[in-house]
């Protein structure tokens, strides 16, 4: 059994490495609301008036700023809590409304329609997502499990590539940066034009020491797109070739963290993952009405050492998405989707999982963007799904529902108002039930109301949500089952908070943001009644000032702050004097563009501060990087 230092390997027991080796707008509103446009292969779109919930993130506000990373750009960028990846590599563990050790299983990540989450307790893989191939990021925020099934009780991170258009001249982007621990990136994208035919490459890669021992990592992607479009068709194609190398430093005592946080007790552990991912897709338009599907194939391999064993996994999953878009009147004007979802999981090699283990699913969904009158938005929509998991000789079916409905009010020109109210689900997996209290846990059902407001004027935007979360059967590692612990379904859980943020302009120099959330976390029966759950700040703030000092020379400052929080695995409340200590960091940026460069320098942590942002009981804690310089050079024409 591996070592209960290491917080992933209790939490799902035998497959705890593939954990850490997966590895581990401001829109104003108009008294008519727009009509709604969908092209393939990105899923059904809302106009941006309604997802008052949302954050969006544009490829200007990327490339202007100082950032190599997706997690960095949403962490500081979107406002969103990016816990820093165990291995020490660029992906990070995504949460939205506060799922703490579960997080990477209650948010789905897409890219132009495709899931990147896999049936197993491990991050999406979205660290090798090229910035500059991105056109746009969406952060979606509460139940969406109709549109994007499992794992969308906390949210989803939607990212649509960038596509070429008719008339579009060659377009280059380059990034490349140099910076503390010896790490290296490089990012280059080409796109071309060909009459109806646009053709994208990209490729990256990157490598660091660390900042601890025995946290090596190197990176390498490559990828290459093909879309064509003329008339009432549109196709397109797309490879890429991931693979990281990663050393895992693990985790160390209190005392080891404070004394010497850069040193490790695992000086032999490593993993090393690679994925080809391949996409396709097909779109007609007849009229207003469409018909697409897209279908995706995904094959990779973990080995490594962890703990002293040798592990390896190879996994493959495929996708099958066929949909139409349609509209009608009917008091009012109808946009509405129905789509089907096929998906197959299959572990192919193991040397920790009984064979066969795989996952089938299938779904079929309805959604209705519905507007009524130049004030009025509806929004409903609903998700029946089958899932049938088999690991050896056992075998289950699983059976789940979602819904939707939201509404949209527009008072006048800058101000409106939303509710939405939302069931969505999470599928216990592979990992999940492989170290569990049964067979075959429930899954986790959550019903949800949201409430909220965006008022905009001529200097920004101001949004307001609050939010109800109430979960049943909730999914999480409980160190307290048994001799070692298990995965377990919770007693009665609730979440429920508050979200605001501003962003707009101080003066005609001067760019400001500032988001804040206030999260309660708890369990809502039982003895435990009350008690927070681990791994969820209950206050969290990111507060960032750019100044645009010439036409080529700015300056910026992003400050990130959050309250204390349990260590993962404390939900009996036992390490109170353990609580992971509340932190500020102060990052400090500078840039100067020269025609088609844009040069950056960045200094993370000023201030140098020790502190870490995960824990596991009173004895595994992960110190996070010192002070930090990152010189960076974008270059796009």
């Amino acid at each position: 059994m591996f070592s209960f230092h290491e917080p992933k390997r209790v939490r799902c027991g035998r497959t705890g490495f593939l954990m850490l080796a997966t590895f581990s707008c401001t829109p104003v509103f108009a008294q008519s609301l727009p009509p709604v446009y969908v092209t393939a292969p990105t899923p059904y779109q809302k106009s941006l008036e309604t997802p008052i919930a949302d954050t969006v993130i544009t490829r200007e506000e990327i490339a202007n700023s100082p950032y190599t990373t997706l997690s960095d750009v949403l962490r500081s960028l979107g406002g969103v809590n990016v816990r820093p990846a165990l291995d020490g590599s660029r992906s990070g563990t995504i949460d939205l409304r506060g799922f703490g050790d579960t997080a990477q299983n209650n948010v789905v990540v897409v890219v132009d329609g495709i899931r990147l989450n896999e049936n197993e307790q491990a991050n999406p893989r979205f660290s090798t997502i090229p910035l500059s191939s991105i056109q746009s990021i969406e952060i979606i925020r509460g139940g969406s499990s109709v549109e994007y099934g499992d794992g969308g009780s906390g949210g989803v991170v939607r990212i649509t590539t960038r596509k070429g258009a008719a008339g579009d001249k060659p377009a280059f982007d380059a990034t490349a940066s140099y910076g503390s621990f010896n790490t290296q990136e490089l990012d280059l994208a080409f796109r071309q034009q060909l009459g109806a035919f646009s053709l994208g490459l990209n490729g990256s890669k990157a490598s660091t020491n660390g900042y601890r021992a025995n946290s090596e990592a190197s990176y390498d992607q490559a990828g290459a797109t093909l879309d064509f479009s003329q008339g009432d068709y549109k196709a397109g194609a797309s490879v890429s070739f991931d693979g990281q190398n990663n050393r895992f430093p693990g985790s160390l005592s209190l005392s080891q963290a404070q004394q010497n946080p850069r040193s490790t007790n695992n000086p032999n552990d490593y993993g090393v993952f690679n994925r080809n991912a391949y996409t396709a897709y097909l779109a007609k338009q007849f009229g207003q009405s469409e018909l697409g599907l897209s279908l995706n194939r995904r094959e990779q391999v973990a080995v490594g050492v962890f703990g002293g064993f040798n592990v390896t996994r190879k996994i493959v999953q495929d996708q099958i998405n066929p949909y139409t878009n349609f509209g009608f009147q009917a008091l009012g004007s109808h946009k509405v989707r129905v789509g089907f979802e096929q998906q197959n999981w299959t572990i192919h090699e193991s040397t920790i999982d009984t064979l066969p283990a795989d996952q089938q699913s299938t779904a079929l969904y309805a959604l209705d963007d519905w507007t009524l009158n130049p004030q009025w938005r509806l929004n409903l929509g609903s998700r029946v799904a089958r899932s049938e998991q088999t690991r050896g000789t056992l075998n289950h079916t699983y059976s789940l529902v979602a819904n939707e409905l939201g509404a949209t009010y527009a008072w006048s020109t800058h101000t409106a108002f939303y509710t939405k109210l939302s069931r969505a689900y999470r599928l216990p997996n592979i990992d999940d039930n492989g170290f569990a209290t049964s067979d075959f846990l429930k899954p986790q059902i959550s019903r949800e109301m949201d409430v909220g407001l965006r008022h905009t004027n001529p200097h920004g935007v101001s949004t307001a949500r609050l939010f109800v979360m109430n979960l049943d059967d909730e999914i999480l590692f409980d160190p307290t089952v048994g001799a070692f612990g298990s995965n377990t379904n919770l007693d009665k859980t609730r979440r429920r908070g508050a979200e605001l943020s501003w962003k707009g302009n101080l003066d005609t120099h001067t760019l400001g943001s500032v988001s804040y959330q206030y999260l309660d976390s708890e369990f809502r029966v039982g003895q435990r009644a009350g008690g927070r759950l681990p791994l969820v700040p209950a206050n969290q703030v990111t507060a960032s000032l750019t100044r645009l000092w010439t036409d080529r020379f700015s300056s910026g400052a992003v400050l990130r702050a959050q309250s204390n929080q349990r260590p993962g695995g404390d939900i009996s409340q036992k390490y109170s004097t353990s609580m992971i200590p509340g932190f500020a960091l102060l990052d400090l940026d500078f840039g100067y563009r020269v025609k088609d460069v844009n040069w950056s320098f960045r200094i993370a942590n000023l201030f140098d501060r020790n502190y870490y942002a995960y824990a596991f009981g009173n004895t595994g804690f992960y110190p996070e990087p010192g002070r930090a310089y990152y010189l960076t050079m974008k270059v796009s024409y």
